[in-house]
């Protein structure tokens, strides 16, 4: 090789490049804080020479290794902390080579030609900051992007607007909070780490644990085709690393300001005027008078505890804030004044070993102040009366007796730690073991009223009395992890296996303040008249009081553990094998600590190929094809094998307490019991046959890099869901399998939910006749009893890419996605109603809901075009913009099943829709009918545009390093709603007769309107 072809390899080693592009990364693994350089020695001529000591040394903290290249002249550095490394290669009778700034990212693999050169022949000396050549082995698919490359763009400071960068990847439906979909998956199907630490939710995986934004370093977005180290999604994978300390003390200050002047407020939403007439209140949303100013302080500093063995990084971020919301008819004020602090600790034990400590705490306590309000007259009270009852039009009162104004607690969060050490064993072995423990709580105390019941008006569902929330709600979690991972190099074999063991803890406690809640059915009119007054009051001997009783408690596990082994297998120099197998199993357990749902046996293979069609690492194919498995949440232990209590019961009575509003003289009229407070057998609560919820996913992409700098690819993504886990009912079932038999099912009233895969037989135990002459024993009911049909949920997209990274003082990256998403099941929640019991939501709880529900799923929004960049004016100012132009998501209507198959209770929640009924007499006062409405059989949302702008200015001041800036969110101020009421059917109010809604296809959210944000930060 000439010094012409040399210069021109190395060039195209630099820049044609772009380690952060969706189709064209390292692997990353689930339990990685480092990295690792591969390469191989030649001489100038191309030829292999072998026995070349190779040293490497990082620049920041000093840690040097050395490593002598094998007889192919190949050499590796596993398990390198993420930094940059001078690379230095000598050997008798050759001049040193040498490269200086090479970068390596956390799971990068950083690919390197050492060129000796004969001593006394004429070199070429390679310096320079290396970037890692296309990957052409791996078939992940993954968007990997760092702290500097974040800081240029005007991105929102949390994970999920990060993760929204990728490809396929879209905000979730916002009753979940900002979480994102990935590939057609639900929000809660996600898994998060923290330095290779799980922190996501460990009850029902909505949601993760909260970081400041800066205290992040490296992001990866695993969008398919991640290998067996990963388990337990269905969704995506985010990874995360913090950031570390070097040989230099630094500290800084960094304040983030987001002043509620300069934002503004949703539109309201106003009532037809039918709907004016039904409901009174102008208003189906109100949204102005919010009020939301934020300033974030992040403190840290970071440097050399002992010399070139001990680094730390900490982080201290008091957080001031201040939440008002004007809702509809409610005023709500959120305090807070906890901090999040958190570190880093590494230690370089010796060359070969190190120890990772990771550690923060995002503990904190919101107050919450829930007022009455009403808007039209900008008025605050205790409760709200509307002239549905009253000549006055709506208004808010001041009684004489009983207050719905309430304060409460919220306390959330907690403290999690992770504990990493890695040991290269040989050149061909190393291990890394990491121990770890996330722990969360979201625990409700009311503060006042505490100790007294709640009382609530039946027809109207006005709160007049009592703590604003129901009572005490404990929910503190707690996850144990280990994990073991080996990496194990044999020829042309790069072997990883290992242990990934998890054991998920969560203590509830639902504690019903005072004597449970009381609900009145007399005259609305002569109650709120009571209220006001102290006057007026007579019980008519058909008046009834009905009391609810909802506790449960207990302490819950979930055991997870798996297996896996992962082989990157190159079977020649441009076609590389990955060959990977997981063995998974889940153990859910009671609150008396017995299994109700043991899952083993869990096969997931992984298999990919990937092949370098020019042999130069300049362009890639691949395929794959993964099995991947989701747990049962451990929510469902809470919610069906706890020690649950539930009754209504009905009172007759002769007065009410003029000071706690609670009913006297109480005669028992009826009671229902649901759940009686003992844990139920777990044999009934289970189908003794069910599988693991699975899902297979296939991939084909192509990427190349073209002029030097940029890269495109495209990739084509199918996922299928092969089975589901849900709740169902089997009454119905049961009570004729229990009729062929001669028994008659007397508990056959919605009282057996069993956790199940829809669309097969189920096989449970049950005593049908509960007391009677039937015993408790195994049942088998066919599917075609039951009545369910299988759960589908399909996914294809096509995805293309255009990417620059940072270089020349510019950078771009562009993609557009194609995709469908459709099925009966949106996966582990429920975005047509906003629940989030992971697992078991009401989906298929009966065979009605189920009626129509195959269609275009909440997620599928069919095509989405992002755009983002940055451009450094000068030196020291620099500009970024992010912008997304996405589809509408499907639009329902939906309404109370015809047949009496689905409760009332579950409300207009089926798809059905009311029409007018053509043969009605009165034309003027129609009749009405249900009629099928099929999932997204109403259209979609309009198409969502968004358009960021940033502008930062970087100087030194006295020695200080300064950067200011100023991040213009959705600057053009759109405001398009992102979903519509989708009830079509409401009750008249007057006659409670069955009517089309009038705020059926009203929005109800939008996309988040303009905010500006300032910072200042300060390092030295």
């Amino acid at each position: 090789m000439n010094n012409k072809n040399l210069k021109q390899t190395f060039r195209k080693s630099l820049a044609a490049i772009a380690i952060t592009s969706i189709l064209a990364t390292a692997p990353v693994y689930a339990s990685n804080t480092s990295g690792q350089i591969v390469g191989e020695t030649i001489i100038s001529n191309g030829a292999i020479i072998g026995q070349v000591e190779v040293t490497i040394i990082n620049s920041a903290t000093g840690l040097t290794r050395q490593v002598t290249s094998n007889e192919d002249g190949k050499f590796r550095f596993p398990l390198l902390p993420s930094g940059t490394y001078n690379i230095y290669a000598t050997k008798d009778g050759y001049s040193i080579a040498e490269q200086e700034g090479v970068n390596v990212g956390v799971g990068d693999k950083t690919n390197l030609e050492m060129i000796m050169n004969i001593e006394g022949i004429e070199t070429i000396e390679i310096r320079g900051s290396s970037v890692a050549l296309l990957d052409t082995t791996s078939t992940t698919s993954s968007l990997e992007i760092n702290a500097e490359e974040i800081a240029r763009l005007p991105v929102s400071r949390d994970i999920s607007s990060v993760a929204a960068l990728a490809p396929g990847v879209n905000k979730g439906d916002n009753a979940f909070g900002n979480l994102v979909s990935f590939g057609g998956s639900s929000v809660a199907e996600n898994t998060y780490y923290v330095n290779g630490l799980n922190v996501t939710n460990a009850r029902n995986a909505v949601g993760f644990s909260r970081i400041p934004f800066d205290m992040y370093d490296d992001v990866s977005i695993l969008t398919g085709g991640y290998s067996a180290e990963f388990g337990r999604s269905t969704g995506g994978v985010i990874s995360a690393t913090t950031k570390k300390g070097d040989k230099e003390f630094k500290g800084g200050l960094n304040v983030v300001y987001r002043p509620d002047s300069l934002r503004e407020n949703a539109p309201n939403v106003y009532r037809t005027a039918e709907g004016v007439d039904k409901f009174v209140n102008q208003y189906l949303q109100y949204n102005e008078g919010v009020i939301q100013d934020r300033t974030d302080v992040n403190l840290w500093a970071s440097g050399e505890l002992i010399e070139d063995k001990v680094f730390f990084y900490g982080m201290y971020n008091p957080i001031f804030q201040t939440r008002e919301n004007t809702g509809n008819w409610t005023y709500s004020t959120n305090e807070t004044d906890d901090a999040f602090y958190g570190g880093k600790l590494d230690w370089y034990i010796d060359d070969d070993q190190t120890l990772e400590l990771t550690f923060f705490s995002d503990e904190r306590t919101e107050e919450v102040t829930i007022e009455a309000y009403d808007p039209i007259n900008n008025v605050k009270g205790q409760y709200i009366n509307n002239n549905i009852f009253h000549a006055e039009y709506g208004r808010v009162v001041q009684p004489k007796f009983g207050s719905s104004t309430g304060v409460y607690d919220v306390e959330k969060g907690g403290l999690s730690f992770a504990a990493k050490y890695g040991y290269i064993i040989n050149d061909d072995l190393n291990v890394s073991v990491m121990y770890g423990q996330t722990n969360s709580k979201q625990n409700t105390k009311p503060v006042t009223n505490a100790d007294l019941s709640v009382i609530t008006d039946r027809s109207t569902g006005r709160r007049l009395q009592g703590p604003i929330t129901t009572g005490v709600q404990i929910q503190d979690d707690t996850r144990e992890q280990l994990r073991i991972d080996f990496d194990y190099y044999l020829g042309d074999h790069e072997l990883r296996f290992g242990l990934d063991y998890e054991i998920i803890t969560v203590d509830d406690l639902s504690d019903p303040s005072g004597d449970g809640s009381y609900s009145y059915s007399f005259d609305t009119g002569v109650l709120f008249d009571y209220l006001e007054t102290g006057e007026g009051l007579e019980v008519a001997d058909s008046d009834l009081v009905r009391q609810t009783i909802f506790e449960n408690s207990g302490v819950f596990e979930t055991e997870s553990m798996a297996l896996y082994i992962q082989d990157k297998w190159e079977v020649a120099d441009n076609v590389t094998l990955n060959l990977g197998l997981r063995y998974d199993q889940f153990n859910n357990k009671n609150a008396e600590g017995d299994s109700y749902v043991k899952m083993t046996d869990q096969i997931a293979p992984r298999l990919g190929i990937a092949w370098d069609p020019t042999g130069n690492g300049d362009m890639k194919v691949t395929a794959s094809y993964g099995r991947f498995f989701l747990p049962i949440a451990t929510n469902t232990n809470v919610r069906l094998a706890g020690r649950e209590r539930f009754q209504i019961i009905d009172y007759t009575f002769t007065g009410i307490d003029p000071t706690t509003l609670v009913p006297e003289g109480l005669e028992l009229d009826r009671v229902t019991t649901f759940n009686d407070g003992s844990v139920k057998d777990t044999k009934q609560l289970l189908d003794s046959s069910i599988e693991a919820m699975q899902q297979d996913e296939f991939q084909v992409a192509f990427s190349q890099s073209f002029l030097d700098d940029f890269t495109w690819g495209a990739k084509v993504t199918y996922r299928d869901l092969i089975t589901g886990i849900e709740d169902v009912t089997v009454d119905h079932a049961l009570a004729k399998a229990a009729e062929a038999q001669g028994i008659e099912c007397t508990t056959c009233y919605g009282n057996y939910y069993v956790v199940t895969n829809p669309g097969s037989d189920v096989t449970m135990w049950a005593d049908p006749d509960g007391d009677g002459p039937g015993e408790f024993q195994k049942w088998k009911l066919p599917s075609e009893d039951l009545g369910y049909p299988d759960m589908e949920r399909k996914y294809i997209a096509w995805d293309f890419t255009i990417e620059r990274p940072w270089q020349d003082d510019w950078s771009l990256r562009a993609s557009y996605t194609w995709s469908h998403s459709w099925g009966n099941y949106e996966g582990s929640v429920n975005s047509d109603i906003g629940q989030f019991d992971s697992g078991i939501t009401q989906s298929f709880d009966f065979p009605g809901l189920v009626d129509n529900s195959a269609g275009n799923l909440p997620n599928d929004k069919r095509h989405q075009l992002k755009l983002s960049g940055a451009y450094a004016i000068t030196d020291e100012l620099t500009v970024g913009f992010n912008s997304s132009l996405m589809s509408g998501r499907p639009k329902n209507c939906m309404g109370f099943h015809p047949s009496n198959t689905v409760p009332p209770g579950y409300g207009p929640t089926a798809f059905y829709c009311l029409e007018v009924d053509p043969e009605s007499d009165d034309m003027e006062n129609p009749d009405y009918i249900s009629v099928p409405s099929p999932r997204g059989s109403h259209g979609t949302t309009k198409n969502t545009f968004v358009l960021d702008l940033n502008l930062k200015y970087n100087t030194t001041i006295a020695g200080v390093e300064t950067h200011a800036s100023i991040d213009v969110f959705n600057i053009l101020n759109k405001s398009t709603p992102s979903r519509y009421n989708p009830t079509g059917q409401a009750f008249d109010p007057n006659t409670l007769q069955p009517i089309q809604n009038p705020d059926f296809g009203l929005p109800v959210s939008y996309q988040r309107p303009r905010y500006v944000q300032f910072t200042l930060g300060l390092k030295y």
